[in-house]
């Protein structure tokens, strides 16, 4: 059967760009070297999977007829991408697995592959389903990634816990130096369990999914049923196999009592942390942190080099004169995913997890970042 569609390159390529980022250079199988394309009239749509995760978007072309092919992926984008914004006509011979591409330029020819020979992307049976603001959830999308841990023997660790309860959505992860609790409040959602549902989604589907979002997505549903779990707005739909792992019991870690309280500027402390992480250890990164009542006192050392430095900046501090150390790496990434100008930092003793929330908080979010302390050199 010959199919031949109307569209613009730059338009396609846009398309096929944002969900390419599923397909590895490795893949299990030869297929997910592919796109799957599936025409149907004037709409096409495209598929990307690794079997771990499928996405597709959809884009309006000039077209009658039906057809689903398997199109090679990167010689598809190169070519998309080095032709300038202009309109292009594709012809797709199925029985052949022939792809012609012409331009006012001249003419291309790929080889493609049966579409039946391309996974078909898990369908759910819903246990839980809710809709999102887009920009809430790439918050905390983008919040948890942070700290997703890489411990093999531990695969949860290496996922973000999603967990629904009381009206409430929550987004953890944890690499054990690091915790990162975003919880979305008042978020109404069908839960056939009735009280409350968790998860655990892979590192790399969500942050393909955060790469997909965009402010042109006000609103998006999400719908999980125990073994997969989606996300489906008005340009795109990922379908992603959740980790078979009991996530940590996190709220345990998380200090009930911190009574020392700092007050600071969060854009201030990042930019001072930055120049003092410089002349700090480059197998530790350790920076020190001495507490007053109006001002803050970061230091840093080398000791192989015999480096140093150390600045001062102002703060608003409760507690009694107090020393801490931190990584300054892991420390400067949990401040940059907040986006308060002040952020609040709480502590107990200088060996005990620090807790760091912005300052105000949001009413319709709670956030709040754990990290541990390193010990300090004498």
């Amino acid at each position: 059967m010959h199919t031949e569609l109307t569209t613009f390159s730059a338009d396609l390529y846009k398309r096929l760009s944002a969900i390419s980022g599923v397909i590895s250079s490795h893949p299990v199988l030869p297929i997910l070297e592919n796109f799957l394309i599936e025409i149907d009239g004037n709409s096409l749509k495209a598929t990307a999977s690794d079997l771990q995760t499928a996405v597709s978007t959809c884009l309006e072309v000039q077209c009658k007829n039906q057809v689903r092919m398997a199109v090679p992926a990167r010689i598809l984008l190169d070519t998309l991408k080095s032709l300038p914004q202009e309109q292009i006509v594709i012809s797709l011979e199925a029985d052949s697995c022939q792809i012609h591409i012409k331009t006012k330029q001249g003419r291309y020819r790929l080889c493609g592959e049966r579409a039946e020979d391309f996974p078909t992307p898990a369908s759910l049976e819903t246990m839980l389903s809710t809709k999102l603001p887009s920009p809430s959830l790439k918050r905390a999308i983008g919040s948890t990634l942070v700290a997703v841990g890489q411990d093999e023997i531990r695969p949860a660790m290496g996922g973000i816990y999603i967990g629904w309860a009381d009206r409430a959505l929550s987004f953890v992860s944890t690499d054990g130096h690091r915790l990162v609790r975003y919880i979305l409040l008042d978020t109404p959602a069908e839960c056939t369990t009735q009280t409350a549902f968790s998860c655990v989604v892979p590192r790399k589907s969500l942050a393909l999914l955060n790469g997909l979002l965009s402010p042109s997505d006000q609103h998006l549903h999400m719908t999980c049923d125990g073994q997969h779990i989606s996300f489906q707005s008005s340009t795109f739909c990922a379908v992603a196999r959740l980790i078979d792992d009991r996530y940590p019991d996190y709220e345990n870690v998380i200090p009930d009592h911190n009574p020392k309280q700092l007050v600071v500027s969060r854009g201030h402390l990042i930019n001072t942390l930055r120049r003092i992480a410089i002349y700090a250890s480059k197998t530790t990164y350790q920076v020190r942190l001495s507490l007053q009542t109006a001002h803050l006192q970061i230091y840093a050392e080398d000791v192989d080099f015999a480096h140093q430095a150390v600045e001062q900046m102002p703060c608003r501090y409760t507690g009694g004169a107090f020393e801490v150390g931190f990584n300054a790496r892991f420390l400067i990434e949990i401040l940059n995913v907040l986006s308060a100008d002040e952020i609040v930092m709480r502590f107990s003793e200088p060996h005990r997890a620090c807790l760091v929330v912005p300052h105000p908080s949001d009413p319709k979010e709670d956030v709040l970042m754990l990290i541990m302390p390193v010990l300090l050199g004498t």
